[in-house]
């Protein structure tokens, strides 16, 4: 159905009906293209986040004017190879000198060095074809296969002679002061050697590349573990300061070697070695190509499996992404379909959204694959056809690729990697929205500029006109070209026109591999965090928790102030500047005690000091028996399973209900009616232990279903509720199944045997089924229309839920409860709000009077982004409808702001 990443089918004619309604100061589509030379020589300040493959390499040391470039956008690394065959040519015999001139380079410019050590020399090898190639980091062919007759393996690829040799002299792999390492493991020796002349200079050692795809490494993964345990002490041993990259990964041809090597990790005796140092490595870095969401689909697995295996803490790198265009020198012109190719617009999307979902995913650092197009996947002296990946074209006079018409000239991915370069410097991931999924919005927050920048795309073949929530009072659109907008909000929210993804270059040429031109919209945050204290029952033990959570889209929330108030008495300060979100509280029995928090986010904006409570509890006297007259010879004593049960009848708005009564049935079907006192509070004495139902009932209201009792002892507190004399909402409590309500979503809805009241209510989240088009996570939703009728009296929407959940981050997964009035949508329970278990069931009421007269679409829902940590909420009582009488009620809200307009066709059901 609908909501977050909720599927409601988009009708074109609707969708062509709302581009026409689009106000025009947003419209993205009136952006300046910049002209060439606005691009070069603008310069970006280094993000140390940022990478590019082969700015320079010991085989093609790079000018002052390449390394220029590399800088001017924003890079701070540089990832090339060392090849071990290249540098000992013969045994025991290093020259450096190749490699000493790029280190001294990359200094020179301020780049870090991501140095890769790889290919066993000939003299060491122990497989592959006599006479076949080195293979060599950035050459693959496209798509990626696998080695073929064509590519025969290489010695190189081969594990090198006594790889399993011991690392020291002494005959053991145990480093210690004073030992040496063991010339007879030459690996051991090569990678010592590297790391001791190189540092302090270059600190991050990746050993080996793509080791899963055998054209590169055709050992075993054994071998591949000996591998990397070898040169990670010897590493260590040089520099224990130093970093320790496993082998870059392709990940695509050989899908499950990661988790093949993670289980022989795990199989290695000496555990508490390998324990002590990592498992032998200190970063996991990935190769992902092509296919933008990739990144954020393949970050998040393989973060999922490293914490299957207790590792989730380690860094993963993304160390080579890119995609090549067809659309210009070299790339294949003449083929609009060349697959996991581009044109040169959407290679510029590409890395807009290659890097905000990486680092949203949590990738620590991202490298572009690459600076120039250089030979791409072709031999040297090639020039007429091959991969241009590089977001600059080859200059004339270059071994490859030479005869553009434009040499050495920028593409508009060399804008784009400067945008992203400029705009994620320091910045943290705020939250992630995949509407309806057809766009993507993306939240960053920049502390330095105290600026959210949000990032949306489209991501299918449609334009989608979306509106966001302002938290400022101007942002500046910009275009993936660097053209940039004034944008003012309107009733508090920007509405934008993202354009259609248009690439369709993956194997099904259904699918569409990268989103339509991106947009950034940056704004200053001004406005404070909304923060809710959770509801607390009406009675609660003299030490009890109190939990409150917050929502601030424009910097995230720094810290709260949560308030108390004694016995209706001022707000006064309880815990000040706190993080936490739960806490307990101590108080007095007979007493009343209220709630309210406020918020400060990162940008300094704190909310107003409350002046009322949100939630308010009250400590129940402790029972006192009644004394009973004792004749003077027998005593008569009390029965011992005999008890006592009160409570109060309440309103939909969790408001007292004086005059009412409940009818209290024992196991036999035996009604007893109690009447409730002028404050609706009720108590019946005497009740053999054993099982129960109590409904409330008042002038004015409609009974709900009995609610069960198991009573083993005196019970205080045990509140039932009455509903509205006419409820808008159909089968509200369940106990007719999901009649009345519209199931959605991938995980089905189901009906739960145990609710608050009656003997069902509705569970939502239960077997998790996901959605592939949403990156694995899923929707579990029903609906219900609703027509209210125009009245003077206030309309509320009440219901009571409870949200049970392993979940340990915010947003990831969420109940949340959704209006549809037309095209709008509004979010009475804001996605991202209600996340953590909660202390049993909790009453939710929203003013719905600001939509009397109209017919809305109610929508209940659960999200959640994967079947790790599941998620379930419960939810039973959901009515529509008005209190009779002058009741207390929540101050009516004003017309709400609407947070997204949806384009929906309306169908008839």
């Amino acid at each position: 159905m609908t909501s977050r990443r909720l599927r409601l089918g988009l009708l074109y004619v609707v969708v062509c009906l709302a581009l026409t309604q689009v106000p025009g100061p947003a419209s993205v589509g009136a952006f300046r293209p910049p002209e060439p030379d606005e691009v070069i020589g603008q310069t970006v300040p280094l993000n140390d986040r940022f990478g590019l493959c082969f700015v320079s390499s010991p085989e093609a040391p790079a000018d002052a004017g390449r390394y220029g470039k590399a800088v001017a956008a924003g890079a701070a690394w540089n990832r090339w190879p060392i090849y071990w065959g290249n540098v000992e040519q013969s045994s025991g015999a290093f020259d450096w000198s190749a490699v000493d001139r790029v280190v001294a380079a990359d200094q020179a410019n301020g780049l870090r060095t991501n140095a890769i050590l790889l290919g066993t020399p000939s003299q060491y090898a122990t497989a592959g074809q006599s006479g076949a190639p080195l293979p060599q980091v950035g050459k693959r062919p496209v798509p990626l296969s696998g080695p073929s007759d064509r590519q025969p393996i290489s010695p190189a690829s081969s594990a090198p002679r006594n790889l399993y040799a011991p690392i020291f002299s002494d005959g053991t792999d145990i480093p210690a002061p004073g030992k040496s390492v063991n010339p007879a493991n030459p690996w051991a020796r090569f990678v010592y050697a590297a790391v001791a002349r190189y540092t302090p200079r270059v600190r991050h050692w990746e050993i080996w590349n793509e080791p899963d795809y055998a054209l590169f490494w055709n050992g075993s993964v054994q071998d591949y573990y000996r591998l990397l345990k070898v040169a990670y002490i010897a590493a260590k041993f040089a520099d224990p300061d130093c970093t320790v990259l496993l082998g870059g990964l392709a990940i695509y041809i050989t899908p499950n070697w990661l988790e093949n090597l993670l289980e022989v990790m795990k199989a290695d005796t000496a555990r508490s070695q390998r324990d002590a140092n990592g498992w032998y490595f200190d970063v996991l870095p990935l190769h992902i190509y092509s296919t933008s969401y990739e990144t954020y689909y393949q970050v998040r697995r393989v973060r999922a499996l490293l914490q299957k295996y207790g590792l989730g803490a380690k860094a993963i790198w993304i160390n080579e992404s890119g995609v090549p265009v067809w659309n210009d020198y070299p790339g294949p012109t003449w083929d609009p379909a060349s697959l996991y190719r581009a044109t040169m617009e959407e290679q510029a999307a590409y890395i807009i959204q290659n890097y905000a979902y990486g680092f949203y995913a949590g990738a620590e650092r991202i490298f572009h694959f690459q600076l120039y197009d250089d030979c791409g996947n072709s031999p040297a002296g090639t020039n007429d056809v091959g991969d241009a990946y590089g977001l600059y074209r080859n200059p004339a006079d270059a071994i490859c690729f030479r005869s553009h018409s434009s040499p050495n000239s920028p593409r508009p991915s060399y804008k784009a990697y400067q945008l992203a370069a400029a705009y994620l410097n320091g910045a943290i991931p705020l939250w992630r929205r995949n509407l309806q999924g057809d766009h993507e919005e993306i939240a960053y927050y920049r502390p330095d500029t105290r600026e959210r920048v949000l990032f949306l795309w489209a991501t299918r073949g449609s334009p989608v006109v979306v509106q966001v929530g302002a938290v400022g009072t101007q942002a500046m659109a910009l275009g993936q070209d660097g053209s940039a907008q004034p944008l003012t909000p309107a009733n508090g929210a920007y509405t934008v026109m993202l354009p259609a993804a248009t690439n369709r270059n993956l194997p099904d040429h259904l699918t569409y591999m990268i989103g339509g031109r991106p947009l950034m919209l940056v704004e200053r945050d001004t406005t404070p965090p909304v923060v809710t204290v959770q509801n607390l029952p009406l009675y609660s033990p003299t030490s009890f928790t109190v939990s409150w959570q917050g929502t601030d889209e424009g910097s995230g929330v720094a810290a709260y102030d949560v308030f108390v108030s004694v016995d209706g008495g001022p707000m006064v300060l309880w815990l000040q500047g706190t993080q936490a979100t739960s806490a307990t509280y101590s108080g007095v029995p007979g007493h009343s005690y209220g709630f309210a928090a406020r918020g400060v986010d990162r940008a300094g904006n704190a909310g107003a000091t409350p002046r009322a409570a949100q939630t308010e509890t009250v400590i129940a006297l402790p029972s006192t028996p009644t004394a009973t007259p004792q004749p003077t010879a027998t005593p008569t004593p009390t029965p011992i399973a005999s008890t006592v049960l009160s409570g109060r009848i309440l309103n939909p708005l969790g408001t007292p209900v004086a005059g009412g009564s409940v009818i209290v049935t024992n196991a036999w079907g035996m009604p007893s009616t109690i009447a409730a006192d002028g404050s609706g509070w009720w108590q019946v004495a005497g009740l053999p232990k054993g099982d129960y139902g109590i409904s409330g009932y008042a002038l004015g209201y409609s009974p709900w279903s009995p609610r069960h009792l198991r009573l083993d002892g005196s019970v205080a507190g045990f509140d039932v509720f009455v509903a509205p004399g006419v409820n808008l909402v159909s089968n509200g409590d369940f106990e007719a199944g999901l009649e009345g309500w519209n199931p959605g979503g991938s995980t089905p809805a189901q009906v739960h045997t145990a609710g608050f009241a009656g003997l069902r209510s509705l569970a939502l989240g239960r077997d998790f089924v996901g959605q592939p088009e949403l990156g694995g996570g899923g929707n579990s939703t029903v609906s219900q229309s609703i027509a209210i009728p125009q009245t003077q009296s206030p309309v509320y929407l009440s219901l009571v839920y409870q949200v049970v959940t392993l979940e340990s981050e915010a947003g990831h997964d969420w109940l949340e409860v959704l209006l549809i009035d037309g095209t709008t949508r509004y979010e009475p329970m804001p996605p991202r709000t209600v996340w953590q278990t909660t202390p049993g069931w909790q009453l939710f009421v929203y003013d719905l009077s600001p939509w009397r007269g109209r017919t809305v679409q109610l929508i209940l829902n659960v999200w959640q982004d994967s079947s790790q940590r599941p998620t379930v909420a419960f939810i039973d009582q959901v009515s529509v409808g008005t209190p009779p009488g002058p009741t207390p009620s929540p101050t009516p809200s004003p017309t709400p702001t609407p947070r997204y307009r949806l384009w929906i066709p309306k169908v008839d059901r």
